[in-house]
């Protein structure tokens, strides 16, 4: 069940539903349904309408972003593998 905080944070703090699906780049049934799975938190209103913390939205980008060891490791020997060649591959004339 979606998390009711006793104290609601401010309310620039709290995202509608069509906000939060557009800065994670996903659709709004789709936050729904990671409500309710739990995958994500939200704040009930009185009415029933779910608010999403920013906080939580900024944690699922940062998860999203962050990299694993392996993909660090990739990264770190393909920037060894783009050393610049050009010297070897086009000497220079005056030196014939």
């Amino acid at each position: 069940m979606p998390s009711k905080l006793k104290s609601a944070p401010a309310t620039g703090d709290l995202l509608h539903l069509p906000d939060a699906a557009s800065q994670l780049g996903i659709s709004v049934p789709t936050v729904k349904q990671w409500i309710y799975k739990e995958k994500i938190r939200s704040v009930q209103t009185p009415g029933g309408h779910h608010r999403i913390p920013q906080g939580e939205v900024d944690r699922l980008l940062f998860k999203a972003r962050a990299k694993t060891a392996p993909q660090r490791e990739r990264e770190q020997h393909a920037s060894v593998a783009a050393i610049n060649w050009s010297d070897e591959l086009y000497p220079c004339a005056s030196a014939a």
